[in-house]
């Protein structure tokens, strides 16, 4: 089925066979691009001419080519915006670091994911999940309407940059959207993912020291919480150390390495578990009281403290309460910078608001339960800590523009002089995916959202229970805040460990996870969190997630009948059972293995 002119469907579970990967096969098929492009570039309105028709067409081919022999794609990025003529699924996966990469052969990313629709039946946005048909049509309307925009001249990034950061402070925060410099988007910092975020927190704890003890060395504490259940390079990032081999800017790193000269900088990365050995949550009154003796230490040893609150996890535990943030901002007055991880968007509007209010910052995504394509980042920054950015005198390290557009910091980051300055355009086309997924969800009515994700849980908790004997279904004494804050009055994410008396290892679960979107004989593919530890001490014990994302709530309601929640459950439960069977199967198999 032809869809758009981009690809077409072998069958109703196949994946999609995407038409540019022949263009450099044979002359017919770039003369069926070029066709293409100039059906679309027509369409904008815009006046191109025959030779900038073909100068696009010869970069795809050229992009497509690269693509398919491991090439890099994005070459001198610093100096010219053509890396705008590439096919959309190429462009959304460029811009960050080596997770988002598509395999050549898979036309997936490390975890399985893709840019590319496809017919996965999909509960995997606790990691990323690959991107709606919906959003890839909307999405490469608006590529080809910029590339016109860019061959005839009419391009203002810098308003297209600002513009969409409107947008997104419209849907997080509506009310102080409505402020002078919210309208400026002076207080939203964008990344490529929440990790990406994390050199901004620390980097604000930097400036808070100097602002603190001007002249002197700044000392600052990062406390992670959730380390075990928070990004992989969480702490290398909130260390100011590169956590990949590969900038969103194409360079290559060392990961591991420290980013600039930190000589005036001093910063400790300290992390905090929030499960026991046994894989069970840690009492919240032990753990406050943890972080608390944690927190005064670093203080007494005159350090800005740039603490991590957790607003669901990856297994959606939100830790610790907000109550803690009172108290220790009436105990240690500036010394503290609060950030909420909101990565994983399981979150309210209306409490986004609130922390802000509170003076706490929010990391959030477009990438995760928005399910926009993978991976986008943005820091929310309170009023309370805005002027420390706004008056700083010090300027972050140039090495750091490899990471940063020119846009995504914006004006509220100093950076010091680089030879890097670049437009994201991959991050930008990703968050404008999450802003139409955002916008279709939004629609959904509150109540209808809530009620869903209840009888889900409990449906496919019991299916997961009585599909195999081998599946333990984590379960937490408050597996999610007692308030209204999350999207949910329960989980959005299923976790759970395959194994009673022996658990099954990582590399056993990642071949589950690997198997699940593979298609034998056609069998269908189903796209499920990857695996994540849920244990600390000497047993190290991991566990798998099914996680509903914004767009299956937006589908379900879109096939219930009048907005009945019967209709729209037997969808989600439909899917579910297909799930379930192939889980079991592949658990039957890999049991088998070890046997033999």
């Amino acid at each position: 089925m032809l869809k758009n002119g981009v690809y077409y469907l072998a069958n109703d579970f196949g994946d999609p066979l995407f038409q540019y990967s022949k263009v450099t096969e044979k002359d017919d098929w770039r003369d069926i691009l070029e066709l293409y492009i100039n059906y679309r570039l027509e369409l904008t309105g815009l006046n191109v001419s025959q030779s900038q028709l073909l100068h696009v067409s010869a970069y795809f081919c050229r992009g497509v080519q690269a693509f398919k022999k491991g090439q890099p794609l994005i070459r001198e990025i610093s100096k010219t915006e053509d890396w705008l003529f590439l096919p959309t699924y190429l462009l959304l996966s460029l811009g960050s670091d080596s997770r988002s990469s598509l395999g050549t052969e898979s036309h997936r990313n490390k975890y399985f994911t893709s840019t590319i629709p496809n017919n996965s039946i999909k509960r995997s946005s606790c990691t990323s999940s690959s991107i709606s048909l919906d959003s890839y049509l909307e999405i490469e309307c608006q590529h080809y309407n910029l590339i016109a925009e860019h061959l005839t001249g009419g391009l203002d990034r810098a308003w297209l940059f600002k513009d969409q950061k409107l947008k997104i402070l419209t849907l997080f925060t509506p009310l102080r959207a409505m402020s002078i410099k919210s309208l400026e988007g002076s207080n939203l910092l964008l990344a490529p993912s929440g990790t990406d975020i994390e050199f901004y927190c620390t980097w604000l704890g930097v400036l808070r020291s100097k602002e603190l003890s001007p002249g002197g060395v700044a000392k600052v504490t990062a406390v992670i919480n959730a380390e075990l259940e928070v990004g992989s390079g969480t702490k290398l990032a909130a260390g100011l150390y590169n956590f990949t081999g590969q900038a969103p800017s194409g360079v290559k790193l060392e990961a591991g390495s420290l980013m600039g000269d930190h000589h005036q900088i001093q910063v400790e990365v300290v992390g905090v578990t929030s499960r026991d050995e046994s894989s069970k949550i840690v009492d919240p009154a032990k753990l406050e009281s943890l972080l608390c003796e944690i927190v005064s230490r670093e203080v007494r040893a005159d350090k800005v403290v740039v603490l991590h609150l957790v607003h669901s996890t990856k297994t959606g535990v939100c830790i610790p309460s907000m109550n803690l943030v009172k108290r220790f901002q009436k105990t240690f007055s500036g010394k503290v910078v609060f950030v909420v991880d909101a990565a994983q968007g399981r979150i309210n509007v209306s409490a986004i608001q609130q922390y802000l209010d509170q003076g706490v910052n929010i990391i959030t995504t477009g990438s995760k339960f928005y399910a926009g394509a993978p991976f986008s980042g943005a820091l929310l920054v309170s009023e309370v800590d805005l002027p420390t950015f706004i008056n700083a005198t010090a300027k972050l390290p140039g090495s750091f523009a490899e990471y940063f557009d020119q846009f995504g910091a914006g004006d509220l980051i100093k950076l010091e002089s680089s030879k890097f300055k670049w437009s994201n355009w991959g991050l930008f086309f990703r968050w404008q995916s999450a802003i139409f997924e955002i916008e279709s969800f939004l629609k959904v009515p509150n109540d209808f959202t809530g009620q869903l994700v209840e009888r889900w849980r409990r449906n496919t908790v019991s299916l997961l229970e009585f599909s195999h004997d081998e599946i333990l279904i984590l379960k937490c004494p408050t597996p999610i805040t007692q308030d209204n804050s999350s999207i949910s009055k329960v989980n959005s994410i299923i976790t759970f460990v395959i194994g009673k008396k022996e658990s099954f290892t990582l590399e056993q679960l990642k071949r589950v996870h690997r198997l699940m979107v593979e298609r034998v004989n056609g069998e269908q593919s189903f796209e499920i969190g990857q695996p994540v530890q849920v244990s600390s001490g000497a047993q190290d014990k991991f566990a798998l997630r099914l996680a509903l994302s914004s767009r299956n709530i937006v589908n379900a309601f879109r096939n219930s009948l009048d907005g009945k929640l019967e209709s729209s459950l037997e969808y989600l439960f439909d899917q579910d059972k297909l799930l379930t069977q192939k889980l079991r199967s592949i658990i039957k198999m890999e049991l088998e293995n070890v046997r033999t």
